[in-house]
């Protein structure tokens, strides 16, 4: 269901490029940012190679 709602939020026939793919995204990052500051991630984890991890399984591509 996950995978369908993105798919159709980034339909090309959609007037603007936002939709819950974009959100979700941008909450992910910011969520692991958030982790990072406070120091709960482990170390040597990047926020960044973390939510693409994230985000690639959540969507199936990994």
């Amino acid at each position: 269901m996950l995978r369908a709602g993105f798919g159709l939020g980034g339909d090309p026939s959609r007037k603007s490029g936002e939709g819950p793919g974009r959100w979700w995204s941008e909450w992910v990052h910011a969520l692991l940012r958030e982790a990072h500051g406070a120091g709960e991630l482990a170390e040597g984890v990047s926020p960044e190679a973390a939510a693409v991890a994230v985000i690639a399984a959540t969507l199936g591509l990994a």
